[in-house]
Formats: C-alpha cells, sequence, structure tokens
C-alpha cells in the first residue's frame, strides 16, 4: 500500500513496504520522475531485494550482521524490510512510523516528507531504547538513462575517495580499498580509467565507491538529455560520507539479468556497505580517521534531514566537479 502526496511542482509517494519514498517533479510543463524502480515485478515477500526503490532510511546501515543487534538481521535494517504505518496524511505531509523488534535497541523509527515548491522534504527521527552504537545511513536511488554519459554526476570535494574493499560483483572492476584522485580519473585493477562523473557506463559493471569527509552534503545529477537537474542534500554534520553505488548491468544472477541500470548515492556515517561489526572495528574508512558510526542515547532522538529538488539545468550542463 502506499500514500501519495504533491505542491505543484513536487509529488512524493511513501510505500509502506520498508518506507521507501519515490518523487516525481514538474520541469518545463513535463511531470519527471527522477526515482529508481528495480526492473522486475514486485515480491513483497522478497526481503529488500524484492521491494526496491526509491529513497529509505538505513538504520543500521549495510549487510546483515546476526552478531549484532536485532536490527541488523536484515538488510540495511529491520525498517528497510518491514512494513511501516502512515500515522497522518495530508495534500503536502504525510508521516509514518515503524516500530522496531523487541529485542532491539532501536525502540522506532518515524519518517516525515513534506513536498514544498519543487522540493521533497525528509525528516527521520530515530529512537533507541538504550545506548547504542550502529552505521546509518540513507539510500535514495536514481535512475540513470540508457544512453552511455547522459547523466552527469557532480559531487562535493571529499578528504578521499576510496574504492570498495572488495569486488562487490562477479564482474566488478574495482576494489581492494584503494584511493582515488577524483571520479573522473578512476583506475581499476587492470589499469584501465573509467570516468564515473558521467553515467551510466559504457560496460556491465557493479561497483561501490566512497567519498569521504564530503566538504558539502550536496550531490546533482544532470541529466543531459533531459535537460534537468536532480539535486540531493542532507545534514553532513551526521552522515559525513556518501557511498556511490553503481548498478550499470553488472549483475546477471536472478532478478537482476545484466537490465539493472542505476545510481545510489547514499549519504553515510559508515563503512560502505559492509554491516555494523566492521563498521565498528578496524576497516578502511576509519583508517583515515573518519568516524563510521553513531553513537545513539535512550530518550534522545536522533533527527536526520534531507531534500531532494528538480529544476532545469544550468546553461553549462553541469560543470561543478568535486
Amino acid at each position: 500500500m502506499s500514500v501519495t502526496i504533491r505542491s505543484d511542482q513536487a509529488e512524493a509517494t511513501l510505500d509502506q513496504a520498508g518506507g521507501a519514498v519515490t518523487y516525481r517533479f514538474l520541469v518545463k510543463d513535463r511531470w519527471r520522475d527522477v526515482s529508481y524502480r528495480a526492473p522486475w515485478p514486485f515480491d513483497y515477500d522478497g526481503g529488500l531485494e524484492g521491494h526496491l526503490q526509491g529513497d529509505f532510511l538505513c538504520v543500521p546501515f549495510g549487510v546483515p550482521d546476526l552478531n549484532a543487534d536485532a536490527a541488523a538481521n536484515y538488510q540495511h535494517g529491520y525498517g528497510a524490510d518491514a512494513t511501516w504505518s502512515v500515522v497522518s496524511s495530508s495534500d503536502r505531509e504525510l508521516v509514518a512510523e515503524i516500530p522496531y523488534p523487541a529485542a532491539s535497541a532501536i525502540k522506532a523509527c518515524r519518517r516525515r516528507v513534506v513536498c514544498r515548491d519543487n522540493r521533497v522534504e525528509i525528516t527521520d527521527t530515530i529512537a533507541a531504547r538504550r545506548e547504542v552504537e550502529l552505521p546509518l545511513g540513507l539510500h535514495p536511488i536514481f535512475s540513470l538513462p540508457d544512453e552511455p554519459g547522459g547523466m552527469r554526476l557532480a559531487a562535493p570535494a571529499s578528504t578521499a575517495i576510496l574504492t570498495a574493499p572488495y569486488r562487490v560483483d562477479a564482474r566488478s572492476l574495482l576494489g581492494d580499498a584503494l584511493s582515488v584522485e577524483d571520479l573522473e580519473h578512476v583506475r581499476d585493477l587492470e589499469g584501465r580509467t573509467w570516468d564515473f562523473t558521467r553515467l551510466p557506463l559504457d560496460a556491465e559493471i557493479e561497483e561501490l565507491l566512497q567519498l569521504v569527509g564530503v566538504d558539502d552534503g550536496r550531490v546533482e545529477l544532470h541529466d543531459l538529455g533531459a535537460g534537468h537537474t536532480t539535486t540531493l542534500t542532507w545534514d553532513k554534520r551526521i552522515l559525513p560520507h556518501c557511498v556511490l553505488w553503481v548498478s550499470n548491468r553488472g549483475r546477471q544472477a536472478e532478478p537482476w539479468n545484466g537490465r539493472n541500470l542505476c545510481l545510489g548515492v547514499e549519504p553515510v556515517c559508515a563503512a560502505f556497505d559492509l554491516g555494523v561489526g566492521p563498521s565498528l572495528a578496524g576497516n578502511p574508512v576509519r583508517a583515515l580517521g573518519a568516524p563510521t558510526s553513531v553513537q545513539l542515547h535512550a530518550e534522545d532522538p536522533l533527527v536526520i534531514t534531507h531534500a531532494i529538488a528538480c529544476a532545469p539545468a544550468p546553461a553549462d550542463g553541469g560543470a561543478r566537479n568535486g
């Protein structure tokens, strides 16, 4: 079940499965759907992969960890998989919440979604039962055009850019937690150089990169063919890093079948998607002196805000590059 709200220029739909929010915007008299939805029939009993879409909260962020908090038994946390309840809604605003399992240190999460002009604003509140330290993150996923290089990514400057410390998939070309000079010149393990600011890539690959210590919580996606720019902004004081998930037709197994094309722009305080254990211990991000977990306090809810806007692209096609 889903609930939709809208303003004159923005529309947001919350799916109660995982609390995922998809959005579209009125740009140049045409509604532009910028959110990703998996290209397979949704199976709501199939876990997160079965209803993968949109923009969801990850408490905790990362792969399942059966040795950690009970909320970590699920991909990207209990809330990304379970059913949320819509507690209030109006034309332009809705509030949804989800109680966490009684064994979890997390008591509940709440999402407030507001459509305002050409922006969708999302406020997430995380309440803890007791003290706990966890990796946290947001997981907005955007659709990509079919044409190679049809989307220009403008990312903020950062302290470092790391490739994942492992091969993300059989067709991944990056790995080994290597330091990258900039997103325009990413060298793979076979010595080739890729420009990750122009997506999709002309290859069948699956990759993760992490921008460590961003200087601005702002990423712009310039759709060169459609002529619009989608802007994601977030509070980098809480989520100081950004994971880029480039799913470029690389995964061949069911239900992916080499057809998935999307970009995850994921503000985090975590070490890639390694999960609770590695994020609390030694990892390549923490080795740089950067935090990879957040301390949550009982009776002191943590509030995380982010927003998505869409407008006509600038005349220079979005030449900013961090």
